[in-house]
């Protein structure tokens, strides 16, 4: 029952989940505002989506429906969507990465490693700061799953970052052995590629990690 410029929108707010804002939207799909607003004025008046609570944008009205709109989206088509609301929201994050995190979901979903593992580091880090620690374990380790693909000296940067934010997480708890064999082997290799700046985060944080665990002489010679 709906034209097909609403349909084509549908999409766009489907991948950008249960929620989305009128401005967001605006410039990932680069719709004008008053035809933007004419769009969404008929996906609520099909019952699809509604006002939120707070007045600050639009929910689904059901997660089906939702769900039924984003598998419509062909694999090629949906990751270039992904693709887009990465690049918007990046291009929107402030100061304080508080946008990070979806950006990392929406440059991931799109196929941008690169992207996707810089936000996920950037979401980690500000959860440091407000002592979420949890949060920013597993978002450290959604970045490194997105570093495949990437070069080697890149890899190796934001792989020394993310394992530094697991150790001081306290995310080593349960996994001491594996992180600590992780951090040995990617600081030789910074070493050996000759990233100083990543060669001293990594023996930072590792001498950390063995202080810690326990190993003092450990912790003593890395500082060292």
């Amino acid at each position: 029952r709906l034209d097909e410029p609403a349909r084509e929108l549908l999409g766009w707010a489907a991948a950008f989940g249960t929620r989305f804002d009128l401005l967001t939207l605006e410039r990932a799909t680069g719709t004008a505002p008053l035809e933007l607003g004419t769009r969404v004025g008929e996906l609520e008046r099909h019952g699809i989506v509604r006002a939120s609570p707070d007045g600050l944008g639009y929910d689904f009205t059901h997660d089906l429906v939702r769900a039924g709109a984003y598998r419509q989206l062909s694999e090629p088509r949906r990751r270039g969507v992904h693709r887009c609301i990465a690049r918007t929201l990046e291009a929107l994050d402030d100061a304080e990465s508080s946008r990070a995190g979806d950006v990392a979901h929406h440059a991931a979903l799109g196929g941008e490693a690169e992207l996707a593992a810089r936000a996920a580091l950037a979401a980690a880090r500000r959860c440091m700061r407000l002592f979420a620690a949890w949060e920013a374990a597993r978002l450290a380790d959604f970045g490194m799953q997105q570093l495949g693909a990437l070069p080697r000296v890149e890899k190796l940067r934001y792989e020394v970052a993310s394992l530094s934010v697991l150790v001081f997480s306290g995310a080593w708890a349960e996994r001491l052995e594996s992180i600590k064999r992780d951090l040995t082997r990617a600081t030789a290799s910074a070493q050996d590629a000759g990233l100083q700046a990543e060669l001293v985060d990594g023996l930072q944080a590792l001498s950390t990690l063995q202080y810690d665990g326990g190993d003092f002489g450990g912790a003593h010679g890395t500082t060292l």
